[in-house]
């Protein structure tokens, strides 16, 4: 059994870190100009080592520890995860017990170190592949205490209302929903309404190396029966809708992929994502010790079926994930020389200040649902060519958080210090302005784009 605890709980309120991040990290509202040339000062890199280097070693105390109280259990500890957050003064600081963490650190046992425990715990070594599959876990999967589906685009009514019916005994027999015909229904209605949306991007051929693989869409089901694509507070239950995409062209004789573009609104922002996470290219290097394998985009469905980056917390809870081909070349870039548009979708709330940057862009917006009286958010069109402008500081970012650990690791090997937990994976979350601009995440506000860098 596999335990993973946040090193959160670890933390004691005495340990604090106050280094200066540079300006750039800290998206802006209302410009997007380019300070990305401001380097992280030495002082910076002292303090993310030494924040680091406290992690490493309460990991190490506290398994120890943990450790010898019984040598023969069933279970051990095998990878923990941290976090760090941008604070409002300027600062990078340890994750308190609430808050969005802007840099997530999962730390994983060292082949060594587990064949070792194994060998003194089972007396026999096993393969790691459990770690591999861990990661995997940690990368792909949102918290849900709920159910899940995995809907394909070829499950007919009959695959669909087997896969419902389970679902609707236990939530009626466990005192979930009062209404099982009306709790049928609706989420027979919500399925089906997400199949027509992974129809759309689910047969694509080659515009970029990034490639949508997994869509999840977080429902909400009230004692009513009633389901929504809004996971709200005091719902009765939570239902994930999952597809996973296998990688494959258009199939002959289908639409060309300009066709698909203008036809389907939901394939052509994929696309466009798509295309824009090139500007990330240099990050995704096999020579790299922590390559960008992973991004996973927040997103929601509007009342249409339009899918959105989602820019509001607790709106449509949904995430696409995408991986970067390992074979890619430049020919397939041929494949979207077409306009795709200069900007992409995504809903946040409909505030004075956003208003006010939208018309200092000239950012066209709409009410998702249609009624600007009533709808407190809006779906902002954000320029991609700022986006991109924003990716290429983030970029930047990456390659501190991640040669600093490097460097860092290596001083500790100098030193013949034996590493139990190595860093295994630097998960950055970033935020994306309605101008925009992008930054990591900072400690009030939510992410929209989590980027995952994985070690060799």
């Amino acid at each position: 059994m596999k335990f993973k605890i946040f090193l959160a709980l670890l933390m004691t309120a005495n340990i604090s870190f106050a280094a200066k991040i540079p300006t750039y990290w800290f998206p802006s509202h209302y410009e997007n100009s380019d300070k990305s040339n401001e380097q992280p000062s030495a002082e910076l890199e002292e303090e993310y080592g030494n924040i680091l280097d406290t992690q490493s070693d309460m990991i190490h105390k506290s398994v120890e520890a943990e450790e010898k109280k019984d040598q023969k259990k069933s279970w051990y500890l095998q990878s923990i995860a941290g976090g760090l957050v941008l604070e409002a003064a300027g600062t990078i600081g340890v994750l308190a017990l609430k808050g969005e963490a802007a840099v997530e650190l999962v730390w994983t046992r060292t082949k060594n170190s587990l064949k070792k425990l194994q060998e003194k715990i089972y007396g026999s070594t096993s393969s790691d592949k459990a770690i591999e599959e861990s990661l995997n876990k940690e990368i792909t999967d949102t918290d849900s205490s709920g159910e899940v589906l995995n809907i394909g685009p070829e499950l007919n009514e009959q695959d669909i209302a087997d896969r419902i019916e389970p679902i609707v005994r236990m939530a009626v027999n466990g005192g979930k929903v009062n209404d099982g015909n009306a709790f049928r229904e609706n989420l027979t209605k919500q399925v089906k309404d997400f199949q027509k949306v992974i129809k759309s991007i689910a047969y694509v051929p080659k515009y970029s190396p990034w490639w949508v693989y997994k869509f999840q869409l977080e429902m909400g089901v009230d004692l009513s029966g009633k389901v929504s694509p809004m996971v709200k507070v005091g719902a009765a239950m939570r239902i994930r809708l999952e597809w996973y995409r296998i990688e494959k062209d258009i199939p002959a004789g289908e639409k060309s992929l300009e066709e698909v573009a203008k036809t389907s609104e939901n394939a052509k922002l994929i696309m466009k994502l798509s295309r824009d996470f090139m500007t990330l290219d240099n990050l995704t290097s096999r020579d790299r010790k922590f390559p960008l394998t992973t991004i996973k985009i927040g997103t929601g469905l509007t009342a249409k079926g339009k899918i959105v980056v989602a820019g509001v917390k607790g709106w449509g809870m949904g995430s696409i994930f995408m991986k970067r081909r390992v074979e890619y070349v430049e020919s397939d870039k041929s494949n979207a020389d077409f306009d795709l548009g200069d900007s992409f979708a995504m809903v946040a709330p409909a505030t004075s200040e956003n208003i006010k940057v939208a018309n200092e862009f000239n950012i066209f917006s709409e009410p998702v649902n249609g009624d600007k009286a009533l709808d407190a958010d809006r779906v902002y069109e954000v320029s991609r060519k700022r986006f991109r402008k924003g990716l290429r500081k983030v970029e930047k970012m990456a390659k501190f958080f991640t040669n600093s650990a490097l460097k860092r690791e290596d001083r500790r090997l100098r030193k013949g210090k034996e590493l139990d937990f190595i860093l295994k994976v630097i998960e950055l979350e970033l935020e994306v302005y309605i101008g925009g601009d992008v930054g990591l995440a900072s400690l009030q506000n939510m992410s929209e784009v989590e980027l995952f860098f994985v070690r060799q």
